[in-house]
């Protein structure tokens, strides 16, 4: 919280903070994060911010808003990596078919 305080524009501080309220079940102060890092969207975050309310999302749920905010992470640029497959953050979505389609291997 001190580090997310010093660098209120933090994509990284900001997400992780809402992502441990959000396994913690405060959802208030998961939607405050997710609130900041929607304010935060910006040409240079390449889809950082959307990942990481994607990641609350997930944790808190909310499987179809989750998939849709991965989806725009990866449309603004976010590098879909092995990390996609093996982050904690989207194991509620595993088995959830929306999901399992997004990240089959193409090809």
């Amino acid at each position: 919280e001190a580090l997310a305080a010093a660098s209120p524009d933090d994509v990284d501080y900001r997400g992780y903070l809402g992502t441990l309220a959000a396994r913690r079940g405060d959802r208030a102060a998961a939607a405050a994060a997710d609130e900041r890092l929607q304010q935060l969207a910006g040409a240079y975050h390449f889809g950082h911010n959307a990942y990481w309310r994607a990641c609350i999302a997930a944790r808190l749920g909310e499987r179809e808003r989750a998939v849709a905010l991965l989806r725009e992470a990866l449309a603004s640029g976010y590098q879909f990596t092995v990390d996609v497959h093996r982050d904690p953050d989207l194991a509620p979505l595993r088995g959830y078919a929306p999901f399992d389609e997004l990240v089959r291997p193409q090809g």
